[in-house]
């Protein structure tokens, strides 16, 4: 749950290309606690000027031709094709799966920490308010508009 707010704060600091508004296009999953707490990363970021807006798109049940998992489907297969033991293999893998495809490993078998993870959920929690459980956003600088 929180981990992915961190893969994607780590992906801006590090992958970003200074652009001031994003549109995230994020899996249907039921679990509004995860949803919340993005939505609540996101207005953060817009809020601290990091993006001017950001946009979240929930995809509706079996979009299978979106885009991500056909790279999740490249990598895949990859994997039938090579035995893997090291973390750095794993990494090896994806990379060499397609030109689209960058592992990015979040630590190292020496214990050495890439991607730092946050408790965003208590972080954010003294800041901001419960949201309804269905719930399409856009999030800019000058406004927060909560379609239900």
């Amino acid at each position: 749950m929180l981990w992915c707010h961190t893969c994607i704060y780590y992906f801006f600091e590090n992958y970003g290309l200074g652009e001031s508004d994003v549109h995230l296009h994020c899996d249907n999953y039921s679990g509004q606690n995860k949803i919340r707490i993005l939505l609540w990363y996101c207005t953060w970021r817009v809020a601290t000027g990091l993006h001017q807006s950001i946009s979240l798109n929930f995809l509706v049940a079996g979009h299978t031709k979106f885009a991500p998992k056909w790279c999740f489907g490249i990598v895949k297969q990859a994997f039938r094709c090579h035995v893997v033991s090291p973390l750095q293999e794993i990494a090896s893998v994806v990379n060499d799966s397609a030109m689209i495809n960058t592992g990015q490993l979040v630590g190292t078998e020496d214990g050495t920490t890439v991607v730092q993870v946050g408790n965003w959920q208590a972080h954010f929690s003294e800041f901001f308010k419960p949201l309804p459980e269905s719930i399409n956003t856009i999030i800019s600088g000058t406004y927060a508009a909560c379609l239900l």
